[in-house]
């Protein structure tokens, strides 16, 4: 009787070993994980299957593989099959700013211009609105200080550039002479910037021209006044073909009128002159040509 139960016993453990269990509690097989690394699977404790691949610490992204399919560094698979959590992200969207000109040395009332350039990648396109502004330490200083885009919205097209300028004047009555003129994109951080000094200096350019007659006198443009402070320093340049001298009508300012006996301001020279007190000074081309007072003024604060 002992005999027969011990056979019976026997035979259920073979038949459950063929036909309900996939692996002996205790199995152990070769396997590889994570990151390619070497490693173990045990046999579950209900014998279902082995369990996940383990390689004592060495995986490279916490995921494990399963039996029907590894998984790279990052994700698990499982028995299923697994997933490839590690796959290389797809690259973002990039549009990138940059300026021909970073670093601009200039003078009062010049205008000065440089290029913006969006430039796009990783499948980037679209519409695209620039911000400019001044920035700097002493922003009350930025009083008379112009700053313009040409063009404030930008069609980039897929994966290409566009460019737009920008035009910064330093006001000739400013007190900071120096700014960032920054350029972003509307809605998002950074961008890129132009760092500008000024020369505390103001250029008047004249010119010289032949009439019908035969004479050849200053040419003038529109009547003008412009502001600047004392201690800047004025330069009448001659640009012209012929010298000429400059008539300044009023010496309070410290300023004084070019003297008349001597060769005069040479083409290509400037007269100088640095104003230390406030007041009003009218300057003209003296020779050749006539005075001209009260209509080209300077206004000297």
């Amino acid at each position: 009787m002992r005999l027969t139960t011990l056979s019976f016993a026997l035979a259920l453990t073979a038949c459950g070993n063929s036909a309900q269990y996939a692996c002996g509690v205790g199995d152990t097989r070769a396997c590889v994980g994570p990151g390619q690394c070497s490693g173990a699977q045990v046999c579950l404790s209900d014998r279902s299957g082995f369990g996940s691949c383990d390689c004592g610490g060495r995986a490279g992204g916490g995921g494990s593989s399963g039996v029907g399919g590894g998984s790279s560094a990052g994700g698990s698979g499982g028995a299923s099959g697994g997933t490839a959590g590690g796959a290389a992200p797809t690259p973002a969207l990039e549009l990138e700013l940059s300026v021909d000109r970073e670093v601009i040395a200039t003078e009062l009332g010049k205008p000065e211009t440089f290029t913006v350039t969006a430039l796009a990648s990783n499948g980037f396109s679209g519409r695209v609105d620039l911000l400019g502004a001044l920035t700097g330490a002493n922003d009350a200083g930025f009083a008379g200080w112009s700053f313009t885009l040409s063009d404030a919205g930008l069609d980039v097209p897929l994966d290409g550039l566009v460019t737009a300028e920008a035009t910064v004047t330093v006001g000739t009555d400013a007190v900071d002479l120096a700014a960032n003129a920054e350029v972003r994109i509307a809605g998002r951080d950074g961008g890129t910037s132009t760092r500008l000094t000024a020369l505390r200096q103001y250029t008047v350019d004249i010119n010289t021209e032949e009439n019908d007659a035969g004479l050849t006198g200053c040419v003038y443009g529109p009547p003008s006044r412009t502001k600047v402070r004392r201690g800047t320093l004025l330069r009448f340049r001659n640009v012209g073909a012929v010298p000429i001298v400059i008539h300044i009508s009023s010496s309070t300012t410290g300023c004084m009128h070019q003297p008349t006996g001597g060769p005069g301001t040479m083409p290509g020279a400037a007269y100088e002159c640095t104003p230390t007190n406030a007041g009003v000074l009218d300057y003209s081309c003296h020779t050749p040509g006539a005075d001209r007072p009260n209509t080209y003024l300077i206004e000297v604060e």
